[in-house]
């Protein structure tokens, strides 16, 4: 896995849990819209490998 692909996952995980404690549906929405496409740059930089995969882990802080 490329330096970016890694930087594209870790910013969707970041929009997954953002959107996990958001309270507003719209912000919620788009923070999720947000997070596929960060996946899925991710997924293009590693050459379409695991299109069908989708793994999104919170980071610890």
């Amino acid at each position: 896995m490329t330096d970016s692909a890694i930087y594209f996952r870790q910013q969707a995980e970041r929009c997954f849990r953002l959107a996990w404690s958001c309270a507003d549906e719209r912000t919620t929405a788009s923070l999720r819209l947000m997070a596929q496409d960060y996946l899925e740059k991710a997924q293009q930089l590693e050459g379409g490998e695991n299109d069908n995969l989708v793994t999104v882990r919170p980071i610890k802080s």
